[in-house]
C-alpha cells in the first residue's frame, strides 16, 4: 500500500495533467459559450485539487522554500483570474489589496530567504523567477486597484484570459 506522501503525488500529477487537457479544450472553444463555462469549472475544480495537493506536498512533506512560493503564486493567480470574472462590473476593491499585499511580502520574503539554499529544492535562477513574480503579481495588482474604474472594468477580461491561460 502506498504511502500519503506517494498519493499525494499521484494526485497531483493526475489532476493536473486533467486540468492541462480540459484546460486546452476550453482554449479551442469559443470564448463564453456554454461548453466554454462547463468545461472552465471542471478545470477549476481540477486545479484546485493539483494545487491543494501542491500546497499539502510543499509545506507537509518537502518544506522547501521556492516550492511553497511556486504553490502560492499558482493558487494566488487561480483566484485572481476567477475573481476577475465576478467583478468583471465593478473592478477592484480595497478588500483585493490585502491578498496582493501579502503575494508581495512573500515574494520580498522569498529573496530574503533565498540564502538559505538549504531550504530550497531548486536552482537560484528558478527561485528567483519565482520570487519574481510573487513581486510582479502582487505589485500589478496593488496599482490596479488604484486605477481608474472603467480601466478596471476593462482589464478584468484579459485579466481572465490571461491568468487562466497561464495556469493552463
Amino acid at each position: 500500500m502506498p504511502d500519503f506522501h506517494t498519493l499525494n503525488i499521484i494526485a497531483h500529477i493526475t489532476t493536473g495533467s486533467l486540468a492541462i487537457l480540459a484546460g486546452l479544450l476550453i482554449l479551442s472553444r469559443p470564448k463564453g459559450d456554454k461548453a466554454h463555462r462547463v468545461t472552465g469549472r471542471v478545470t477549476l475544480a481540477l486545479a484546485i485539487l493539483c494545487v491543494s495537493t501542491a500546497l499539502i506536498g510543499a509545506f507537509i512533506f518537502r518544506g522547501k522554500l521556492d516550492l511553497m512560493g511556486a504553490s502560492l503564486i499558482i493558487s494566488y493567480n487561480l483566484w485572481a483570474g476567477m475573481r476577475a470574472l465576478k467583478l468583471r462590473d465593478n473592478g477592484r476593491r480595497t478588500a483585493d489589496l490585502v491578498p496582493a499585499i501579502g503575494v508581495f511580502i512573500l515574494g520580498v520574503g522569498l529573496v530574503a530567504l533565498s540564502q538559505l539554499t538549504e531550504r530550497l529544492n531548486w536552482p537560484l535562477t528558478l527561485v528567483y523567477s519565482i520570487a519574481g513574480s510573487l513581486l510582479t503579481f502582487g505589485a500589478w495588482d496593488m496599482v490596479r486597484t488604484l486605477l481608474p474604474s472603467r480601466w478596471r472594468l476593462w482589464l478584468n477580461p484579459a485579466e481572465h484570459a490571461f491568468r487562466m491561460t497561464g495556469l493552463i
